[in-house]
């Protein structure tokens, strides 16, 4: 078996040597600092990105990270889906910040990330088995993991204050979530069809 070597550079990224066959999947666990918002991108590279299935991010993402996350997590920006195969995301280490691009531009909507929020249809549709949110986060906003129909597990960091309606909408799999007691405002069907 040709062993092709990831070597991401060390200093910059904080990850070594991760070896994967060439064009397998990364299954190691990759811990990664965003240097600065918008940067993902160039920290990764799409050839790698494509292959890496277990994410750590810490640092401050804005809305061309999250953009390039749910790429990653199969989705563009416009809802198209794409061979995405990161399921495992820990963000509890970053957060979400105003600036960048539109993360999702679908039927006439445009949503940008906002301080502290995890938006709406912020991760809609993606990929994603199991999710640590920012502790930073104070609001998770309508669809913003709806039609996960893979996602299984959700930590929600206490200080989050309002789940918006649909915000976990037909995620059949979800068996794993912990509403924290900061959160006030439950919006209707956040849950709906989820077992």
């Amino acid at each position: 078996m040709n062993l092709k070597i990831f070597t991401f550079v060390c200093f910059f990224m904080g990850i070594a040597n991760v070896c994967a066959a060439e064009g397998e999947l990364i299954t190691q666990p990759i811990t990664l600092h965003v240097e600065s918002p918008g940067n993902l991108e160039n920290q990764i590279g799409w050839t790698k990105a494509q292959l890496i299935t277990n994410l750590t991010l810490t640092g401050d993402l804005n809305g061309t990270d999250i953009n390039y996350l749910r790429c990653m997590a199969g989705r563009t920006s416009s809802n198209v889906g794409i061979g995405g195969n990161l399921y495992y995301l820990d963000l509890s280490g970053a957060n979400i910040v105003e600036g960048g691009k539109e993360y999702f531009n679908w039927n006439g909507r445009y949503d940008r990330t906002t301080d502290n929020s995890v938006g709406d249809y912020m991760f809609h549709q993606c990929t994603l088995v199991s999710v640590k949110l920012p502790k930073s986060t104070k609001y998770i906003g309508s669809n913003a993991f709806s039609g996960c129909k893979n996602l299984e597990e959700v930590d929600i960091p206490d200080g989050v204050e309002l789940i918006d309606g649909l915000a976990f909408y037909d995620c059949g799999k979800l068996s794993s979530i912990t509403i924290p007691n900061s959160v006030t405002t439950l919006e209707g069907m956040a849950f709906g069809f989820c077992i």
